[in-house]
């Protein structure tokens, strides 16, 4: 048996959207506009990123620019641990 040892942390990359809480006036247009139901709209904002197909429905419909698209870079803490390796 074999173990790769990782030597760093792997980031994974991920785009996503954030909002201005600034500019925000909770007026539920991305809520509506969202094809899979993927922003909820209370007293805040809440985005389910996992399910986001990227159709830039709520950035176009916002009426005060408020969604904001960021690439991101996500940690996993890999560094000094091992994976089997079959070969």
């Amino acid at each position: 048996m074999r173990y790769k040892t990782y030597k760093q942390n792997i980031y994974l990359k991920g785009n996503f959207f954030v909002v201005d809480k600034k500019q925000c006036i909770l007026c539920e247009k991305c809520e509506k506009s969202c094809p899979v139901n993927n922003i909820k709209i209370t007293t805040k904002v809440e985005w389910k990123h996992e399910k986001c197909q990227m159709c830039l429905a709520c950035f176009h419909c916002c009426p005060r620019n408020a969604v904001k698209y960021e690439n991101k870079a996500k940690c996993i803490d890999t560094k000094n641990k091992t994976q089997y390796c079959n070969y």
